[in-house]
């Protein structure tokens, strides 16, 4: 899996905006343990095994790293 690219994630904590450099291998600790909702190069995915199937998609084979948004869900009521 070293042939992956890396995932350049952003999210809010606190309020602030975060960016961080993660390896792909860190993905299903680092972006499937919370309530949010992860969105790859614009398409959201929920498992770690649809992040592994988008960045064998020819058009992100030979990029150095793919862009993660997490937004929280927020529930309401």
């Amino acid at each position: 899996m070293s042939d992956l690219p890396k995932l350049k994630v952003t999210h809010l904590i606190d309020g602030q905006r975060s960016e961080e450099m993660i390896d792909f291998e860190q993905a299903p600790h680092f972006l499937f343990n919370y309530d949010v909702i992860v969105a790859v190069e614009g398409e959201v995915i929920r498992t770690y095994e649809e992040l592994v199937q988008l960045a064998s998609w020819d058009r992100f084979k030979d990029r150095d790293f793919l862009e993660v948004q997490m937004e929280t869900v927020i529930a309401g009521g």
